[in-house]
Formats: structure tokens, sequence, C-alpha cells
């Protein structure tokens, strides 16, 4: 079954306000998070490519993380549909200061499969299409 989405928004960023969860990947353990502590976040934008969020961990840029997260949308009638968790692996890219004593971390997606692509395609267009 195809992604009637995916093409048509490809890298489009949307603003959001979704819980995240995320952990470092095996290859990237560190002193300052203990090894496979899930640690809870706060998304600011999505898009196929990548995520943004903010927490008060200070990761270094090019660290790689497993980021997990439940996206819903509405259907035509209203009813709001949860996807199941998306579990993606990320890398760092850019890490900056954000309210004094968090961080702000921009995450892309590493060999994201296509199903979750559209995914988080259909998710984007189902906010969009609603506002």
């Amino acid at each position: 079954m195809g992604c009637c989405h995916c093409d048509r928004r490809r890298f489009q960023r949307l603003k959001v306000n979704l819980s995240v969860w995320f952990k470092l990947s095996p290859r990237f353990q560190m002193i300052s998070l203990p090894a496979g502590e899930e640690i809870e976040a706060q998304a600011l934008d999505l898009s196929q490519e990548g995520i943004s969020i903010v927490t008060k961990h200070n990761i270094p840029i090019y660290a790689e993380l497993i980021v997990m997260f439940i996206l819903f949308r509405m259907d035509r009638n209203g009813v709001i549909i949860f996807n199941e968790p998306l579990e993606l692996t990320g890398e760092i890219r850019s890490n900056i200061l954000f309210n004094n004593s968090e961080r702000r971390l921009g995450i892309w997606f590493k060999n994201i499969d296509p199903e979750k692509r559209c995914s988080i395609s259909q998710y984007i267009a189902s906010i969009e299409h609603n506002n």
C-alpha cells in the first residue's frame, strides 16, 4: 500500500508538542547518561527527516540516539487514530542552549524505513488539514 503524502510533503517541518523518549545507542554510551536509560523530552518540531527536542542533557553532536514517540491523527469523521510507537535511530546534528538550563537538540533520522517515513508524513498532513 503506497503513501499518498510522502513525495508531496517531503522535508516539511511541523511545530509539535509531543512527548518523546530517547536513549543513547549502545555504540555511544557516555558517562553522563546511565546505559540504556530512557529519558523523556519534549519535541518542538518534526519532519520526515528529523526532530528537534528539548532536554536538560547536554549530548554532543554526532552522538547516536534511539528516539521513540507515538503519532496520532484524526480521520475524516474526527476519530483519533493512534499509530504504533515509532522507534527511530537518529544522529544529533545540532545542540544549542535553550531557556538557560536546557538544550535544543536537532536530530536527523538515520536509515528511516519508508513505512515509518510515511507515518510521519501522514501525521503532518493530518495536522495541517485540521488547522
